[in-house]
C-alpha cells in the first residue's frame, strides 16, 4: 500500500509546485510596466553593494522588465558570490519596491592544514588560493589541492594523498547582527616516500652521446649537475618529447620511444626510493627536405606565404622548423582577422630516397569583427581597470596578436594567476565575442615583526601594508610604520596607474623621520680647548705635546669629551608622474621636498 502512496503523494507535490510558480509568474508579471520606487538588497555580508549595484542594468524610475530583471539576476551569479538569488516585487504607493534577496557562499572562518612534515606550511599556504575569510567555493578548493598534490610531486613525493573536510556553521555577522554561514576546512596530507633518481641509461642510442641527450632532460640523475634528483612523472612525459624533439631536428622523423623501465629500490637507510631508469629508442633513418607546394590562397600572395616556410629543398629536414613555418602560417591568418580560414597539409614521404615533402591548401574565407568582449570571474577586480589593458576592441577586425598581448599585459598587472581567452560565434556570421576569463590571486601583503639596524638605531617595532589593487582599481598603495627608542619612521604613498583613464601615470608619497641622538644612541661630541702656561714657575706636565710662544708662554691644544642630546627630524614629500607611449617607451619624471 505504501508503494501506492508514494507516487501519488510525489504526483501531488509536483503539480502543487508548478502551481506555485505559475502563480508567481503570473503575480510578477501583474506588475511588469510599473515605476520602480526603490531597489533594496537583503544578505549581503562579503559581497560589495557597490558591486552588485553596477553588475545589474534596472534602475529606480525605470519601468519594471521582467525580462531586464532576468538579464540582471544572470549577471549578479556571473559575479560567483552567490548561491542563490531571489527578487521580491512589492506594491506600493506610486509603484513597487524590488528587494533582491541574496544567499551568500560561505566565509571560510578557519583554514587548518595537517600532516606535513617534509614540506613547509607557510610553502603550501603560498601554493594555494584559498584563505581564511575569503568566500567559500569548492571548485577553488579542489584547483588547491590539485596543486598541493602537484607542489609534493614536485619535492620528489609523488605517492602524497591529500584530502580535506568541511565543517558548516553560523555565526553572527559584526556589521548587521544577523547570522551568516561559514566554513571550517581542514586539509590532511598523508606525504610518501621521497622517490629520487639514481641511474639514467639509454638502449639504442648510436647517433648522439647519451650525456648530450641528458642534458636535454628535465629528469636527472641525483648529484648530476648539483640536482637534487627528485623524480617527478611529469617531468618524464615532457622529457619523452624533448627526446624526439631532438631526433626531429636532425631529421630523424621517424624515432620513437619503444619503452620506458623504471626499476625501483627501497634504501631503508635513507628511507627514500630510488630509481634507475632505462629508456630503450629506435632513431630510424636521416631525411632531407623535398620542397613544399602550396594552393588555394586568395588573399595572400605566394610570395607571402613561401616567405614564411623556414626550410629550403635539399637540406636535411627539421621538424620543429617545418612546425614552426606552418604555425607562421596560421598566425598570418588569424593576425588579420582570418579565423575561419581551412588548411590542409598532406605529407609525401619517399622511404626509398629518404625525403619528405609537403602540399597545403589554403582557403581563408570570411574575415572576422568582434562583435562583444565579455569580462569573467573577477570577484574584486572592476571590469574598467581590465578593460583599459586590452589592446582589442569591439567592432575591430579580430586580431590574434593583439589579444595575445592582451592576456600578457593581464599577467603582468600580478592581479590574476589565471588569464583565459574563449572566442564564440557573434550575432551573424563574420562576428564574434571575446571572453576574457580570469582567476584573481593575491594583491597585498601585511608584514609586522622586530628588525635590527647595525647603523646604530637598535632594535624597532614595525608594521607595513601594502597593496597592488586597492578597492579592486589598480591604485598602489603603500604604508609604514617603524617605532624604535632610537628611530622613528612613518611612510605612507599611493600611485595612480590610469589618471583620468589615460596611459598616464601619477602618485605621491610623504614620509616623516625622528632621529634622536646621545645617550640612547651612544653619539658623542666633542669640544676644543685650548691652555696657556707662563714661562716662569710652572712644570710642564709630561704626554703632551707644548708649544713655546714668542712671549714665552706654553700652550697646547686638548679636546674632551661630552654626551649632547639633539633630535634630527626629516619631513619629506615625493611628487611622481609619467606617461607611457606605444608598448614600449614612457616618460617619468619626479619631485621631492624635504623639510629638516
Amino acid at each position: 500500500m505504501a508503494s501506492k502512496i508514494k507516487p501519488i503523494l510525489y504526483t501531488v507535490v509536483i503539480i502543487f509546485a508548478v502551481l506555485i510558480n505559475g502563480w508567481v509568474v503570473l503575480s510578477s508579471e501583474s506588475y511588469e510596466g510599473s515605476r520602480i520606487v526603490d531597489i533594496k538588497f537583503k544578505g549581503l555580508y562579503q559581497a560589495d553593494v557597490l558591486s552588485v549595484k553596477s553588475a545589474i542594468s534596472t534602475r529606480e524610475k525605470d519601468e519594471l522588465s521582467l525580462e531586464k530583471l532576468d538579464g540582471d539576476i544572470k549577471s549578479l551569479y556571473k559575479l560567483g558570490l552567490f548561491q542563490d538569488i531571489k527578487v521580491d516585487v512589492e506594491p506600493v504607493e506610486g509603484g513597487v519596491i524590488l528587494t533582491f534577496i541574496f544567499t551568500e557562499y560561505p566565509t571560510i572562518r578557519e583554514l587548518i592544514i595537517k600532516g606535513n612534515k617534509k614540506v613547509a606550511e607557510r610553502t603550501i599556504r603560498d601554493e594555494i588560493l584559498i584563505k581564511k575569510g575569503d568566500i567559500y567555493r569548492e571548485s577553488k578548493l579542489q584547483a588547491d589541492i590539485k596543486k598541493i598534490i602537484e607542489l609534493y610531486k614536485s619535492k620528489g613525493l609523488p605517492h602524497t594523498e591529500v584530502s580535506y573536510t568541511i565543517k558548516e556553521d553560523e555565526e553572527v555577522d559584526k556589521k548587521t547582527g544577523e547570522k551568516k554561514k561559514v566554513v571550517d576546512i581542514t586539509i590532511k596530507i598523508k606525504e610518501g616516500k621521497r622517490v629520487i633518481v639514481k641511474s639514467i641509461n639509454f638502449v639504442g642510442v648510436t647517433i648522439v652521446k647519451e650525456e648530450k641527450l641528458k642534458f636535454k632532460m628535465k629528469t636527472r640523475e641525483r648529484g648530476y649537475w648539483l640536482s637534487s634528483g627528485y623524480f617527478r612523472e611529469s617531468d618524464l612525459e615532457s622529457d619523452k618529447i624533448t627526446i624526439l624533439n631532438f631526433y626531429g631536428e636532425r631529421g630523424y622523423i621517424d624515432a620513437r620511444i619503444v619503452k620506458i623501465d623504471k626499476k625501483s629500490t627501497l634504501n631503508e637507510k635513507k628511507n627514500r626510493e630510488e630509481l634507475e631508469i632505462t629508456i630503450y629508442i629506435e632513431e630510424g633513418k636521416q631525411y632531407t627536405f623535398g620542397g613544399v607546394n602550396i594552393e588555394g590562397n586568395r588573399v595572400f600572395t605566394d610570395e607571402e606565404l613561401y616567405s614564411l616556410i623556414k626550410l629550403k629543398e635539399g637540406e636535411v629536414f627539421n621538424k620543429l622548423a617545418w612546425e614552426s613555418s606552418v604555425q607562421a602560417i596560421r598566425s598570418l591568418m588569424a593576425d588579420n582577422g582570418y579565423i575561419y580560414y581551412t588548411i590542409k597539409i598532406d605529407e609525401n614521404k619517399d622511404v626509398d630516397n629518404l625525403t619528405v615533402s609537403y602540399n597545403i591548401f589554403i582557403r581563408e574565407n570570411q574575415r572576422a569583427h568582434i562583435e562583444h568582449i565579455f569580462i569573467t570571474g573577477n570577484e574584486k577586480t572592476k571590469d574598467f581597470v581590465i578593460r583599459r589593458e586590452l589592446e582589442v576592441h569591439e567592432g575591430e577586425i579580430f586580431n590574434a596578436a593583439k589579444i595575445q598581448r592582451s592576456i600578457e599585459k593581464l599577467y603582468n598587472l600580478q592581479y590574476f594567476s589565471s588569464v583565459n581567452i574563449d572566442v564564440k560565434p557573434g550575432s551573424e556570421l563574420g562576428l564574434v565575442d571575446l571572453i576574457f576569463n580570469v582567476e584573481e590571486q593575491r594583491t597585498g601583503m601585511f608584514s609586522f615583526g622586530l628588525s635590527y639596524s647595525t647603523a646604530g638605531y637598535g632594535v624597532s617595532l614595525y608594521e607595513e601594508v601594502s597593496a597592488n589593487n586597492f578597492l579592486g582599481r589598480g591604485i598602489k598603495l603603500h604604508e609604514k610604520v617603524e617605532v624604535g627608542l632610537i628611530r622613528q619612521v612613518v611612510e605612507v604613498g599611493i600611485d595612480e596607474p590610469w589618471l583620468m583613464n589615460t596611459p598616464t601615470s601619477a602618485g605621491f608619497s610623504i614620509s616623516w623621520s625622528r632621529i634622536e641622538y646621545g645617550p640612547k644612541s651612544g653619539d658623542v661630541i666633542y669640544t676644543y680647548n685650548n691652555e696657556t702656561i707662563g714661562p716662569e714657575g710652572q712644570e710642564l706636565p709630561d704626554g703632551v705635546t707644548w708649544t713655546q710662544n714668542e712671549d714665552g708662554t706654553y700652550s697646547y691644544d686638548y679636546s674632551e669629551a661630552n654626551s649632547m642630546e639633539y633630535i634630527n627630524q626629516n619631513y619629506t614629500a615625493s611628487f611622481r608622474i609619467g606617461r607611457r607611449f606605444y608598448r614600449f617607451y614612457g616618460v617619468n619624471s619626479e619631485l621631492s621636498f624635504s623639510v629638516y
